[in-house]
């Protein structure tokens, strides 16, 4: 499974509000996104 498809079902799942596990996978890769693209530029 793609990193992408998993950060969208987090993201879209309503457990990412409570599950931590989630929340932290889905917010790191918000990060790791967010510095992948400070980069390119």
């Amino acid at each position: 499974m793609k990193n992408e498809t998993m950060l969208d079902k987090a993201l879209r799942s309503p457990m990412a509000a409570t599950d931590p596990s989630l929340g932290h996978y889905a917010l790191s890769q918000a990060a790791w996104g967010l510095m992948k693209n400070l980069i390119r530029k």
